[in-house]
């Protein structure tokens, strides 16, 4: 393995059932996010299918009532 942390994504249901993706790092607990992103962006992401080796996260999500395929960069 070359990655020096162990990087999992997928997605999970809230307490008002509502699908949010997640990513947890070296098995620590699970982050929402939608969390991770502005407050306000009318975003909600819905699940998170893969994340590469420059930790970029590809999924898809809901705004403005419907479907669209993400990408989330991380801030250098």
């Amino acid at each position: 393995m070359t990655s020096k942390h162990i990087r999992v994504v997928g997605y999970g249901t809230t307490k008002a059932n509502v699908y949010h993706a997640f990513i947890s790092t070296n098995g620590a607990r699970m982050k929402d996010l939608n969390k991770l992103i502005p407050a306000g962006s009318g975003w909600i992401l819905a699940e998170a299918n893969g994340i590469n080796d420059s930790g970029q996260i590809a999924g898809y999500g809901i705004i403005q009532g419907q479907s669209h395929a993400f990408l989330l960069t991380p801030a250098p």
